[in-house]
């Protein structure tokens, strides 16, 4: 509770260069009362100035000084707060603002627009508006409480009932809702951009999917079809298209500024697995890393890309088993089958669609049975590292999936490297694995 005792100033409008003193707590109430001009109003600029640097009524504060003297205007007041006294000092020519406690100074550390918070926040428990309305009333500016603004009442109550964590915590509460809107703001812009993509998508899908419906059972037709398919894929620079509409956030996974640092494979893979049988359990390939298949350093910095095309669900989409990318190779122990075993010769069709024919098999080092389903969905993509074990993707589904497959690398990694040779499946005249982008 806020008691005033005595209010003292000098030089204070039009009082002289004595103080003026007035008695606040002598009696239970005290009414002052004189003619017009008297100062009644004086007393009350004195008590708001001195407390919260600006008068009740709407006077400039140079003005505040008496325009006699020009100088010395000094304003004191005496209060207690929950019988705590305290004395605050404020004036102007020279500017002055102290408070003090129990008769000691308070350490004034930070500059006067702190203090003043300090004071109003930590020793009033108010503010200005809060003063005005319920401590000090008076006509020149009483605003009644039902018509002073939401916000306004809501000061008042929550300085009344010490409650203003509730401002905070709503002042908070405004600020996540700016930060959740900036952020659907994104999210719309990439839905936008993903629909598009999704858009490019569909219209190359139709003539893939016309012609994938007429693909029959048997394994060689179905082989011949997709790689007729794979062939049109890179003639028409599908994947291209794909890598130019998704290029904003590849770079950012690659960490490169620029499309000309990066290599392409010079072949793409059309994976096309059937339904699971007695003939067709080898049409998907089994667990591996790249490295299985290359003796070239830079292939541990390859980034593989995987794109469905159609009737790709999570029965028949490629496995991955996360954080085996962490492995060292010498850790992982692996057995090369025979072409026989793999059912796959050596510049077949099936080799030319990207099916190892002297495959590896994982024996240790890796546990298998964390495997788990991409479950990608059409108009989605998965970028990972050469390093991560994949694949296994077998089709429990009744239709055949189709997707592609293709790798990019920073170029970086290629210099001064021998670029490995592919001419079996690559579709460039050298033959060679990489080409710029």
């Amino acid at each position: 509770m806020i008691i005033l005792q005595e209010i003292r100033f000098q030089n204070f409008l039009s009082t002289g260069n004595l103080f003026t003193k007035i008695k606040l707590n002598d009696t239970k109430t005290t009414l002052i009362c004189g003619s017009n001009g008297s100062g009644k109003s004086t007393v009350m600029d004195a008590i708001c100035f001195v407390l919260f640097n600006k008068p009740f009524r709407k006077i400039n504060k140079p003005q505040l000084v008496n325009s006699i003297t020009n100088k010395n205007m000094l304003t004191e007041i005496d209060f207690s707060v929950n019988g705590v006294p305290y004395m605050v000092r404020r004036g102007i020519k020279p500017a002055v603002f102290e408070i003090y406690c129990n008769g000691k100074f308070l350490n004034q550390s930070a500059d006067n627009r702190d203090f003043q918070e300090i004071l109003e926040s930590n020793i009033l428990k108010m503010n200005y508006k809060t003063f005005c309305q319920i401590v000090i009333l008076g006509s020149a500016n009483f605003t009644p409480f039902m018509q002073l603004p939401a916000a306004a009442r809501r000061n008042i109550i929550e300085d009344l009932l010490d409650i203003q964590v509730f401002s905070v915590m709503n002042n908070l509460l405004k600020d996540k809702v700016a930060n959740n809107k900036t952020e659907l703001q994104e999210l719309e812009h990439s839905i936008s951009l993903c629909k598009k993509a999704i858009e490019l998508n569909e219209r190359h899908q139709k003539e893939l999917k016309n012609k994938s419906d007429k693909i029959i059972k048997d394994k060689k037709k179905f082989s011949l079809k997709c790689m007729s398919l794979q062939n049109k894929v890179y003639k028409k620079k599908f994947h291209l298209e794909i890598l130019k509409e998704n290029f904003k956030d590849i770079k950012k996974i690659l960490k490169v500024k620029k499309q000309d640092d990066l290599a392409i494979t010079t072949f793409v893979h059309f994976r096309g697995v059937q339904r699971n049988n007695s003939k067709t359990k080898k049409n998907f390939l089994g667990y591996h890393r790249e490295t299985f298949y290359s003796d070239f350093d830079y292939t541990k910095h390859q980034i593989n890309i995987s794109l469905p095309l159609f009737n790709y669900n999570n029965k028949n989409s490629l496995r991955i088993i996360p954080r085996t990318h962490k492995i060292p190779d010498k850790k992982i122990i692996t057995k090369k089958l025979s072409s026989e075993q793999s059912g796959v010769k050596r510049f077949s069709l099936d080799h030319r669609l990207g099916l190892p024919y002297n495959p590896k098999v994982i024996v240790n080092g890796v546990d298998i049975s964390k495997g788990e389903r991409a479950n990608l969905k059409t108009g989605q993509m998965i970028i990972f590292s050469a390093m991560l074990i994949h694949g296994n993707g077998s089709n429990l589904s009744k239709k055949p999936r189709f997707s592609i497959d293709f790798g990019l690398i920073n170029k970086k990694y290629l210099k001064g490297k021998k670029n490995k040779e592919h001419s079996h499946i690559s579709y460039e005249k050298n033959g060679k694995y990489w080409m710029p982008l």
